[in-house]
């Protein structure tokens, strides 16, 4: 029997000569694509097609988590230029991919007892075909290295590898992934993060699992449990583990568990992880045997196929503007079909809707049976953004059937998915049923320092969370697609007292577009009528060259940043450029005028002009401004240079507020503090108003309000549009008393008084 485990445990060593091993023949396949034959040449353009649908529109080259020339050079490649930086890096993806199916193969030849030296037997598959198995490998782009003599030497070195960890014993079925953890080792963390590539950990998927069947409540041996983009087939291994220990007799095992993706290397993974689940079944089978794994897009599943009565798994989180145009259009239909998407004109250019939502919908229609159960791990802010996810949270499938939702967990304070930004939950519904408000809803919380072990077992991970019982409901009772508010059961009527509208409008502050690196500035003086100052590379996405120089001060602002606010305080440590003022708005000065006025500053951006031009940040309608004046920057109008704002952090767990005018710097002298993109603002041209705004929003009520509903790390400009704040009157003594006493809380007095005092005085509005 193959040890899989112990072998990813060695590959995993950078030092072992297992690993060094393995970067050679890695290398070699790569350099053998660099001078393919005509058939591997067609078949890796066949997998960069495909490459742009399953992973998105994405550049590995510029992609600020990867160091192209250091991935290259690990391999043994020689980088060469940079431009030539993106189809390198896409050969060493498809030469690591192809490694890992060669490998995958061998080690399931190995397990079934085949000659690893025939050649053609391994990297075709005949080898399972002779011992029943009759769909395990299939004519897909990795079957190259068959028809290139060039390759003998890789596919013996992996022959050999393998070999090594091949032991006599009887094999015992696995109940976690190590298909998926070869995987791991062999393509570097940071790569497949860039991919979108986020494995789902064995507890997670075996907790879902087991929460899933209890929210069912039928037994799982004859249960049909499906998988539609099962990925390495994680969810699957924990699905025919459970059905061994239930007892489904073996010959209803294969047949009622299924997985489907769309990436080949993801089915011949999922394949090998059933095969080696029913290894000592084979020969009890007494016939052909067909692994439940197809490849088919999770949105296109063929007509015919059979329903479940439970579905479960990780579907890919892409948002709509990441999707290739050509599969955005193919699948246009769908979106607008389950209600979606409905945006239209410059709204458009803000859609961040996933297609995990997309594929949940579609799977509960087309898949799920009536009556059945879906378990799927989705983004956390599925349930709480204001700005997407609106019709998903609808619950309604196109004939007018109901989704009722059972429960979700909040992961998002546990990140089981370490380096992504988004935060996970656990979504388990139930199809042809109304939802029926409160729901469930569980928040996860972590204990003790450092992430969850992904090879934790479900035990180990368990300890490492709290777990505290809430209830959840839309945050406007007439509104059933509103954000979700969530709060224990006895806080929730209470909350909703705070709920209604308002006349404010919260605005992002000033975005430049992807060039930190040029408008953010560190000032090291001032002489007469220049200032002189540098331009700040640290923790920019894209690095420019290091110029220090003397500017004009008309266009530079103090720059208050996310890290910079605190309750009723704030503070600076950069400066902002913005060539913009209150009459151009979203347009920047006029070049000519600029020049003529700050000829400094003017060249000082005329020397970055290709990096301006090049900034991705300008969506849709915005991309005519940027044509137009190179210069400007983002999220600019009146409301900028409004001498009042109140003040939030955007990236929080917190929300906590501040108001902040014209500053005295040290250096530009009076000056207003214009916030960055990362601070959510509320502009106004009254004093007085500025603090009473602050005072409701920092009010208890209200603060607690917005914690209910806010996504657990960031707090958008929308959290305010479902509060009822009544307008400033400076005709009420209470809002004068209001913003009275937030003044004195900003001047130092006592601000824990200052709070309860604006909580009393605010019990009479709500």
């Amino acid at each position: 029997m193959l040890d899989l485990h112990r072998f990813c445990r060695d590959m995993s060593d950078p030092k072992s000569s297992l690993r060094r091993e393995t970067e050679g023949c890695i290398g070699r396949i790569a350099a053998c694509l660099d001078r393919p034959s005509a058939g591997t040449a067609a078949r890796l353009e066949l997998w960069r097609e495909d490459f742009r649908v399953i992973y998105g529109e994405i550049s590995l080259s510029a992609h600020k988590r990867l160091d192209p020339a250091a991935l290259l050079r690990s391999c043994g490649l020689d980088p060469g230029p940079e431009a030539g930086w993106e189809m390198r890096m896409q050969k060493l993806v498809f030469a690591i991919q192809t490694y890992f199916s060669i490998l995958v193969k061998v080690a399931a030849a190995a397990a079934l007892g085949a000659d690893l030296r025939d050649r053609e037997g391994v990297l075709r598959g005949t080898f399972a075909r002779e011992r029943g198995v009759i769909n395990y490998c299939e004519e897909d782009w990795y079957v190259w290295p068959a028809e290139e003599r060039r390759m003998d030497q890789v596919l013996a070195a992996a022959s050999d590898q393998v070999s090594r960890y091949v032991r006599e014993a009887v094999p015992v079925p696995p109940e976690r992934d190590d298909v998926k953890r070869l995987y791991e080792v062999l393509i570097p963390a940071q790569l497949r993060h860039a991919l979108g590539e986020y494995n789902t950990p064995d507890w997670l998927a075996e907790y879902t699992l087991e929460r899933a069947l209890t929210l069912d409540g039928r037994g799982e041996e004859a249960l049909r449990i499906a998988d539609p983009a099962c990925g390495s087939g994680t969810f699957l291994v924990q699905a025919l583990a459970r059905k061994r220990r239930a007892g489904c007799p073996p010959g209803q095992l294969l047949s009622t568990v299924r997985g489907y993706d769309i990436n080949p290397l993801a089915v011949l993974a999922a394949r090998t992880n059933c095969l080696l689940a029913v290894l000592d079944l084979l020969e009890k089978e007494g016939g052909p045997v067909e692994l439940p794994v197809y490849r088919s897009d999770a949105l296109a599943l063929p007509e015919d196929v059979s329903r479940a009565d439970l579905a479960v798994g990780n579907p890919p989180w892409v948002n709509w503007e990441y999707l290739p145009l050509a599969y955005r259009a193919r699948s246009q239909h769908l979106w607008a079909a389950y209600g979606l998407v409905d945006a239209k004109g410059p709204s458009l250019s803000f859609l961040k809707e996933d297609i995990s939502a997309l594929i949940t919908c579609t799977v509960m229609d087309r898949l799920v049976a009536e009556g059945g159960t879906l378990a799927f791990v989705l983004r956390q802010g599925l349930f709480k953004s204001a700005r997407n996810g609106a019709g998903f949270r609808r619950f309604r499938l196109p004939d007018g059937r109901g989704i009722r939702v059972l429960g979700v967990e909040d992961l998002s304070g546990l990140k089981v998915f370490d380096g992504a930004a988004a935060g996970a939950s656990l979504f388990f519904a139930r199809k042809g049923e109304d939802t029926v408000y409160p729901v469930p809803y569980t928040l996860w919380e972590k204990t003790g320092r450092g992430p969850v072990d992904p090879g934790a077992s479900l035990p180990q991970a368990l300890t490492r969370a709290e777990r505290r019982e809430q209830r959840a409901a839309p945050a406007s009772s007439s509104d059933p697609a509103s954000p979700w508010l969530t709060a224990p059961a006895e806080e929730l009527e209470g909350l909703s007292r705070v709920l209604g509208s308002n006349s404010y409008r919260a605005r992002t502050g000033v975005f430049t577009g992807g060039a930190n690196a040029v408008y953010w500035l560190e000032v090291c003086g001032a002489e007469k009528d220049l200032v002189r100052v540098s331009n700040i590379q640290a923790r920019a996405k894209r690095k420019t060259e290091q110029v220090e120089t003397e500017l004009e001060p008309a266009y530079l602002y103090p720059m208050l940043k996310g890290g910079g606010i605190r309750r009723w305080r704030t503070g600076w440590d950069a400066y902002l450029l913005c060539p913009h003022t209150a009459r151009t708005r979203q347009r920047p000065i006029p070049w000519e005028e600029l020049t003529l006025q700050c000829p400094r500053t003017a060249a000082y951006l005329s020397f970055f002009r290709e990096i301006l031009d090049q900034r991705k940040g300008f969506a849709g309608w915005e991309r005519a401004i940027q044509r137009e004046a190179f210069h400007a920057v983002l999220r600019v109008g009146p409301y900028t240079f409004a001498p009042w704002k109140v003040v939030w952090k955007y990236i929080a767990t917190e929300f906590v507020c501040a108001v902040i005018g014209a500053v005295d710097d040290p250096y530009l002298g009076r000056k207003l503090l214009l916030p960055n993109e990362k601070v959510m603002y509320v502009a106004t041209d009254c004093r007085e108003e500025a603090y009473y705004l602050c005072g409701l929003l920092s009010s208890t009520p209200v603060a607690r309000c917005v914690r209910a509903y806010m996504n657990p790390t960031s707090i958008s400009a929308h959290v305010l549009e479902r509060l009822r704040l009544p307008s400033y009157d400076p005709d009420s003594p209470l809002h004068r008393e209001i913003a009275r006493l937030c003044m004195e809380g900003h001047a130092g007095e006592d601000a824990e008084r200052c709070v309860r005092e604006i909580d009393r005085l605010i019990s009479k509005l709500y």
